[in-house]
């Protein structure tokens, strides 16, 4: 996803600054992009990974036991523009996500990648 957002203007140089977002997964790495001084490309490491929120975790202990004898699962809060959270990271791909949802029922479940 590209998205061009308008800078404020640089006081010191007196032009104008724009701002390039550029959201990009491939392979376990992050692609960062800029252009300050000609395109830049940054590459960081990142694990294949996932948020999941349950509203009654208790009802699926059996599944998340089973995850966490596959994969790494980690308790965690987090921020969503909804508000905060608690749930669980799963490093894991997107057909494993996919899978959960559908075992799940979706009322009860919400991911975030």
């Amino acid at each position: 996803m590209i998205r061009k957002m308008p800078g404020r203007p640089d006081h010191l140089s007196g032009r104008k600054r724009w701002m390039w977002i550029f959201d990009s997964y491939y392979k376990g790495t992050v692609e960062l992009w800029g252009r300050e001084n000609g395109p830049i490309k940054v590459s960081l490491l990142f694990p294949n990974s996932f948020y999941m929120h349950l509203t009654d975790p208790p009802a699926y202990r059996e599944m998340l036991a089973a995850l966490e004898s596959l994969y790494r699962v980690e308790e965690c809060d987090f921020k969503t523009i909804f508000g905060p959270l608690e749930g669980y990271r799963i490093f894991a791909g997107r057909k494993v996500a996919e899978k959960i949802e559908i075992q799940t029922r979706l009322p009860s479940f919400t991911m975030w990648t």
